[in-house]
C-alpha cells in the first residue's frame, strides 16, 4: 500500500502543487482576463515603462507598465524603481521591465483601483529613442491637398465676387 501511495505522489507533476506560485511572465491583457482568479496572487508582469515615475509621500512610487496595448499601475518602493531611467512616450521606447508582486483587483489601500504591489523589478532592456521619418508620399499628398484646397478657395471667392458684382 505504501508503495502505491509513493508511486502516485511521484506520478503527479511538481507544478500541480505549485499552481499558486506560478511566476511565468504575464501580459497585462492576460492578467485582466483572469483578474478574479489572480486577485491576491503573486504575478510577474512583463512590459514597457511608460509615462513617468510618480513619487508618493510614503517613499513609494507609481509606475505604469504597458503590455499588449494595455497599461497596469504598479505601486512599488522608490528604491526598487530607481533602475528605470527611460519612460515610453511618442519619442521614446521605455525600459522593458519585469515586475513581480501581488495583484489586487480592487486595492483597499488605493481607492479600489486595480494594481500590482511590486516586491521586485528587473530592467530587461534599456529604452531607446524612436525615429518618425517623414514618408515622401505623405508629403506629396499634403502638397496636392493644399493645392486643391487653395484652388477651390480661389474659385469660390471669384464666383462670389462675380455674383455680388452683378
Amino acid at each position: 500500500m505504501t508503495l502505491i501511495a509513493a508511486a502516485l505522489i511521484l506520478a503527479v507533476p511538481a507544478h500541480a502543487f505549485a499552481a499558486s506560485t506560478d511566476l511565468r511572465s504575464l501580459s497585462a491583457t492576460s492578467i485582466l482576463a483572469d483578474r478574479a482568479e489572480l486577485d491576491g496572487m503573486k504575478v510577474t508582469l512583463h512590459g514597457e515603462a511608460i509615462g513617468e515615475l510618480l513619487l508618493t509621500s510614503d517613499d513609494g512610487a507609481w509606475l505604469s507598465v504597458l503590455s499588449d496595448g494595455t497599461a497596469l499601475g504598479v505601486h512599488l518602493p522608490r528604491d526598487i524603481a530607481e533602475p528605470v531611467t527611460r519612460f515610453g512616450d511618442y519619442e521614446t521606447t521605455g525600459d522593458e521591465v519585469r515586475v513581480t508582486g501581488e495583484f489586487r483587483q480592487a486595492c483597499d489601500e488605493h481607492g479600489g483601483d486595480m494594481d500590482i504591489h511590486a516586491t521586485s523589478l528587473e530592467v530587461v532592456a534599456t529604452g531607446t529613442s524612436r525615429q518618425h521619418p517623414v514618408m515622401m508620399w505623405k508629403a506629396g499628398l499634403a502638397v496636392v491637398a493644399f493645392g486643391v484646397a487653395g484652388a477651390g478657395t480661389r474659385y469660390s471667392r471669384r464666383r462670389r465676387l462675380a455674383v455680388e458684382g452683378e
